[in-house]
């Protein structure tokens, strides 16, 4: 859940007109963000416990390579 909602803010940080993220950081942002709101799951998001884990991982190593980027934007 954690990893989640830092891909929301993340999120906002993409579509932010006041801070001019690169490219290359709009596009990682909109690829995990999609497959997260997406319903083409690795695991489908209803199965009890595991159902977000992939959504997870996918948030977390898109997250990893952006965090010098999300602190300067906190």
């Amino acid at each position: 859940r954690q990893r989640l909602n830092r891909l929301r803010t993340a999120a906002c940080l993409a579509t932010d007109a006041a801070w001019r993220a690169a490219d290359e950081v709009v596009e990682r942002i909109a690829a995990a963000t999609a497959y997260v709101a997406g319903s083409a799951d690795l695991i489908p998001d209803a199965l009890p416990t595991v159902g977000r884990l992939d959504d997870a991982i996918v948030a977390d190593s898109v997250l990893r390579g952006l965090a010098g980027e999300l602190d300067a934007y906190a």
